[in-house]
């Protein structure tokens, strides 16, 4: 009977490590099922995603109770199925809130259980000894990918293992094109402006209109006339398309080649989140932006330990590349951030040299491999 593991995956960012771990796993032990919850990245790698929640992720007490009923609903079937089908491995990604209960429920049935790329815990002010605590109690296998976060568990457990990030594994491994230009009908001799305003509906609905206005100004003033928007997966595309129509600047919508379309932007605008070191390891430039309610903002002063929300200036403990938030983030405001930067190209220098640093620092060379071995050598 072939073995079977359960993969537990509810975000965009998660569903590509997803998608990797599943193909290592794959390329040592082809006999065994993966399924499970995931996204578009995991079924491409193999694994037969029962459940796709990635476009229901969201940012904020509104957006989660607007999805509440959907993903109950779907976390009952999750755990009737694993009680049913009782997997020989329980994987689980990131989604902190979902699968920190998943998680005891498959210590209760038993199940060996591994938690690759453990939630921010390190980053929380509040409760974040209590997460790192049922971690290191009930997961059999650990993996951060901070060094922060690695050191915390390393006082709690033996069965954690610091392996470095994956993305950069994943930047290493993508196939950089010297035509990006001439293969998307783009003018060398012209800046190229990236504008990312998540990989979260609300985000999307919430950021991008504030970005169009920035760029509507940038144009307006000869300042730029090439605008690209990368999007993660199909389902973005509609809502993109939507807000940028209502604007007179082009924007040219991309759903492939995402490192390429972003190691090729002059600088980007984007919102915080794993695209920010992503940014950082393909040496681009950014301006991180970002506004939500009030309460929500609130509760993430009073939850988070961090001065910054982009993951370069937190691995940094400095500001190396700028953040506009909340009431400060208007349009004049990043036209002329953005501004100051096309015309004094020293200032895009000086954040390369600090992108340069930072990533310098971080490893994870062959990390989905060996994680991958790891996980097949302790439980097939």
């Amino acid at each position: 009977m072939k073995k079977k593991i359960f993969f537990s995956v509810g975000e965009v960012s998660g569903d590509r490590h997803g998608g990797n771990l599943a193909k290592s796993i794959k390329n040592i032990c082809d006999n065994i099922d993966l399924y499970g919850l995931g996204g578009s990245d995991m079924r491409n790698s193999g694994v037969d995603v029962v459940w796709d929640i990635c476009n229901m992720s969201t940012v904020g007490i509104t957006g989660y109770l607007k999805y509440y009923k959907p993903l109950k609903k779907i976390g009952k079937d999750v755990f009737d199925r694993i009680k049913k089908d009782r997997p020989d491995l329980v994987i689980l990604i990131d989604l902190e809130g979902f699968n920190l209960s998943l998680l005891d429920y498959t210590f209760k049935l038993g199940i060996p259980t591994v938690y690759f790329i453990t939630p921010q815990a390190w980053q929380l002010r509040v409760y974040g000894n209590k997460i790192v605590n049922k971690i290191s109690n009930k997961a059999n296998l650990i993996f951060p990918i901070f060094e922060e976060e690695y050191l915390l568990y390393k006082e709690k457990t033996k069965n954690v293992h610091f392996l470095g990030h994956p993305l950069v594994d994943r930047i290493n491994n993508y196939n950089h094109t010297n035509d990006f230009h001439d293969k998307y009908n783009l003018n060398k001799n012209e800046k190229v402006i990236g504008i990312l305003p998540g990989s979260r509906v609300a985000e999307i609905k919430n950021l991008l209109p504030l970005m169009m206005d920035t760029i509507d100004i940038l144009y307006k003033n000869d300042l730029c006339k090439q605008f690209i928007l990368p999007v993660a997966e199909d389902y973005y595309i509609p809502i993109n398309k939507e807000i940028i129509s209502k604007h007179k600047t082009p924007v040219l919508i991309y759903r492939d080649e995402f490192y390429n379309l972003l190691s090729n932007c002059d600088l980007i605008l984007t919102s915080s989140g794993t695209v920010t070191l992503e940014a950082a390891l393909l040496n681009t430039p950014m301006i991180i932006t970002y506004k939500t309610s009030y309460l929500t903002w609130c509760l993430g002063h009073i939850l988070f330990k961090k001065d910054y929300i982009g993951l370069p200036n937190i691995l940094s403990n400095n500001m190396i590349v700028p953040e506009i938030l909340q009431s400060k983030a208007k349009a004049e405001v990043l036209a002329n951030t953005i501004t100051d930067w096309l015309n004094n190209p020293s200032n895009l220098d000086h954040i390369k040299n600090n992108l340069r640093d930072l990533s310098s620092k971080l490893r994870g060379i062959g990390l989905y491999q060996t994680a991958a071995d790891t996980i097949i050598n302790k439980y097939f």
